[in-house]
């Protein structure tokens, strides 16, 4: 917060995850239980902070915008940026939480994601739906933690809205 201007607000996780999630993630993640965690707050932070119609951007955090980036084209579409990697176990994941198979030939994951606060919503609550408890026990029942990296919020938005929202993306 001493080095924030103070235009950004921070906040601490712990306004949006309690202490049985962190510990949980620590007993099935081990080291790379902080790494999962910051995926579950981005999504947690858009759908509690982002008001209803309304959009927000997650970001990671090891990146810096060097020029100013449009996140609206100008049909006032959201404008996703897309990657190269293709990591399968996330698509297992996602096959595996919404029954959907990886549908265009690029990544979402590219740093970061402009989300409108429906989507995120709308997925959030189909993976409540898997189980009777929450997304994020459902979300974190389904990663298989013996892969390095299990789990991609980037990739699992993605494919969700290009399946349900596809005219509303560039």
């Amino acid at each position: 917060k001493k080095v924030t201007g103070s235009g950004i607000d921070v906040l601490s996780e712990r306004l949006f995850v309690d202490e049985k999630l962190i510990m949980t993630l620590q007993e099935k993640a081990g080291q790379r239980s902080g790494w999962y965690l910051q995926q579950i707050l981005k999504l947690k932070g858009l759908s509690e902070l982002v008001p209803p119609g309304g959009w927000g951007i997650i970001w990671d955090a090891d990146t810096v915008p060097l020029k100013k980036i449009k996140f609206i084209d100008r049909s006032g579409k959201i404008s996703l940026f897309r990657g190269f990697e293709h990591h399968e176990p996330y698509f297992r994941l996602i096959s595996d939480l919404l029954h959907l198979k990886k549908q265009v030939d690029f990544s979402f994951v590219a740093q970061c994601f402009a989300a409108k606060y429906e989507w995120v919503v709308n997925l959030l609550e189909t993976l409540e739906q898997k189980r009777n408890e929450s997304w994020e026990s459902n979300l974190i029942d389904e990663i298989n933690f013996s892969d390095f990296s299990g789990f991609s919020e980037y990739e699992l938005l993605g494919t969700f809205v290009n399946e349900y929202y596809p005219s509303e993306y560039s």
